[in-house]
């Protein structure tokens, strides 16, 4: 295998991207920065080259303190574009005023603008069509145009002859449209992750007249020198030992801590699509030393082959990297340590084989990575033991997912989904010494849960907390555990080792996505408790949900949801009902917890609110094992874009 492969020069240009959430265009930290590149289209510093076109039927020119695109066919069909001499961008905010002259009517034509322009394609366009009110976005490939989002932009459209002020924002799988001054469309791809910047117009077959445009005012940000510089190199990021250290040790110190900073970056969630040859990248966009990171994936159903997922991290100026990666063929894995250069040469510094993937096409596999000084840590499905190793410590940089694949047969392009979730990074700079941080850990070892310090830990707010390393927890729990601070369970249980540490935080609401919080682990039979804070908006409509059997199908798992508003629950497998019914939610006060608790125990289970048992569930169709997660917002009716719902306690426990 050539591990060369795996690393083009023009890949690793995306390395350095910033993957943030998309930033509100009323954040301190994107209005008060300068855009990098400024053209006031009065002659001075032109940015715009046109598209190589008939000058005789299209022309592309500075005039009169502006910039044109006219087609003086009336019949003329199809989109012009003009590059922006920016360079090739990652992360990225356009912005132009734009006009179409409407002296004979401009409807069926548009303007748009673009970003991640590359040598076969046109990236993504922002499109506005004033006559209509529509607004688009698109991503052009080179064998056509898809359109990713659609939406209606009346209100905030300025009509046919008056200027409108459109932009994009393109940042990490996030596409926004802006138009004047408000996000009012996004959506989400991962194609392609660097270019140049663009503006345009077009003119469809219904476009009764000649296609005349104006553009004035560009400014292009980078936002990659605009993003705030909160994680410069910390004193404090030194190892925290010297030497190497216990593997199960270093990465139990890292969880602790990691659980209570909370993560710098993610979680993020890409359904990747891979072919051989191709190398997505997706960075997380931050600058730090000591780290922790890790990413789910779903083993995907290739053809013959070696696939490969991991880390480049400590990513530098100059685009050099260190690579971590797991690859398979299959039927064996193994792991690599590598020293990576831009010009996409990669030396291989350490390699062995690894345990603990499943290699089944279709099951979901997690790696983590922790870097603390000068030793890695690897961890495959909370597999012991761990893959641990010395490294070139002292760097600093951005951490980057990658993917790959290598078809044994060169002529074989067949492209697969390779869904990846959960991809988030930690700061580790402020990690104590593991002197330290050792006592903490072997007392959570200890038989007394109550007492640990999980408790403490788990009242930082958080999108998702990091995979625990199984040292951490104890085999020996009991059901005291489980009550945690409220009690004795609902129900009379055995209960086993905890699956996964203990998690609070919040899910922020959306009409367009779920924002989930899964459990690391598969269980068929388990108890399962969390208790959730009504939030400041009720009574208006708001729901809990609980997943579990989750197989990854459209209809492998099941789904237990509460309606807080009206007191109603429903119980479903995939799509369909299986049962529903009424229960007194006993207090729906703003500030006020409700305490869901849940076991699965083969065909047969039972739910209890604030204590009290409501539902007995006829588990017998699906009894595999599988995730478990909580979500809410689970209905149109009992969403608000927006709002957070928290929750803490969310634990996770065998049954005996």
């Amino acid at each position: 295998m050539t591990f060369a492969l795996f690393r083009h020069s023009a890949l690793m240009l995306v390395c350095v991207l910033l993957l943030t959430g998309l930033a509100p265009l009323s954040s301190a930290a994107q209005s008060d920065t300068d855009p990098a590149f400024v053209d006031a289209m009065d002659g001075s510093g032109a940015l715009l080259t046109p598209q190589p076109l008939d000058e005789t039927q299209v022309l592309q020119q500075y005039a009169f303190g502006q910039f044109q695109i006219q087609a003086f066919d009336p019949a003329f069909v199809g989109d012009i574009f003009s590059d922006i001499e920016t360079g090739s961008l990652g992360d990225s905010r356009t912005l132009v005023d734009a006009v179409l002259d409407a002296s004979s009517g401009a409807s069926g034509q548009s303007v748009f603008v673009g970003c991640r322009s590359g040598d076969d394609n046109a990236g993504y366009a922002f499109r506005v069509q004033p006559d209509s009110g529509r607004i688009s976005i698109w991503r052009f490939d080179a064998g056509g145009a898809v359109e990713l989002e659609s939406g209606d932009g009346l209100g905030v459209l300025n009509p046919i002859g008056e200027t409108n002020r459109i932009g994009i924002e393109c940042v990490g799988s996030s596409i926004a449209g802006i138009l004047n001054g408000e996000v009012t469309i996004t959506t989400s791809d991962s194609t392609y992750a660097a270019g140049a910047s663009y503006l345009g117009a077009g003119s469809s077959p219904d476009a009764p007249s000649a296609l005349l445009a104006a553009f004035d005012n560009l400014e292009v940000f980078d936002l990659l020198g605009a993003t705030p510089e909160e994680t410069e190199p910390q004193e404090t990021a030194e190892p925290a030992t010297s030497g190497a250290v216990d593997p199960a040790a270093l990465e139990a110190a890292a969880i602790d801590y990691a659980l209570e900073v909370g993560p710098v970056a993610g979680p993020f969630v890409e359904d990747v699509s891979l072919a051989s040859g191709l190398m997505p990248v997706y960075p997380a966009g931050v600058d730090v030393t000591d780290f922790h990171t890790e990413v789910r994936f779903v083993v995907p159903a290739a053809p013959a082959g070696v696939w490969s997922i991991g880390f480049c991290f400590w990513v530098d100026p100059e685009f050099n990297c260190y690579d971590v990666f797991v690859h398979s063929d299959g039927v064996t894995a193994g792991w690599i340590y590598a020293r990576t250069a831009a010009t996409g040469e990669s030396e291989v510094l350490d390699s062995g084989s690894i345990d603990g993937l499943d290699l089944t096409p279709g099951a979901s596999n997690f790696i983590g990575l922790t870097v603390v000084g000068e030793q890695a840590v690897i961890i495959v499905n909370s597999a012991d033991p761990r893959v641990s190793f010395g490294i070139e410590g002292g760097g600093s940089g951005d951490i980057t997912r990658w993917l790959a694949f290598e078809a044994a047969d060169p002529a074989d392009t067949t492209a697969f989904l390779v869904p990846t979730d959960e991809f988030s990074v930690w700061d580790l700079s402020g990690l104590p010494a593991l002197t330290d941080a050792a006592p903490a850990v072997e007392e959570e070892s200890t038989p007394e849960p109550a007492e640990t310090p999980e408790a403490e830990a788990t009242e930082t707010p958080e999108e998702e907390t990091p995979v625990p390393s199984p040292t951490v927890i104890a085999d020996d729990s009991t059901p005291d555990a489980a009550a945690s601070s409220d009690g004795e369970p609902a129900f009379d249980l055995s209960l086993g080792s905890e699956i996964d540490k203990t998690t609070s935080g919040s899910m922020e609401e959306s009409d367009t996505k779920f924002d989930i919080v899964r459990k690391n682990g598969e269980a068929a039979d388990f108890y399962a408790t969390v208790t959730f804070i009504v939030p400041d908006e009720a009574p208006d409509a708001w729901d809990m949900t609980l997943v579990f059997r989750d197989q990854g199908t459209d209809d492998g798992y099941y789904r237990l949801t509460i309606f807080a508003d009206d007191g109603t629950w429903t119980f479903l497998k995939g799509e369909d009902v299986i049962d529903s019914g009424e229960i007194e939610m006993l207090t729906n006060e703003p500030g006020d917890e409700v305490r869901l608790e849940l076991f699965a125990d083969g065909e047969t289970g039972a739910a209890a609110l604030n204590g009290v048992e409501f539902v007995t569930f006829d588990l017998s169709e699906l009894q595999d094992a599988g995730e478990i997660w909580i979500t809410t917002a689970s209905t149109i009716e009992t969403t608000i874009d927006g709002r957070t719902i928290d929750y803490r306690d969310f634990s996770l426990f065998e049954l005996e």
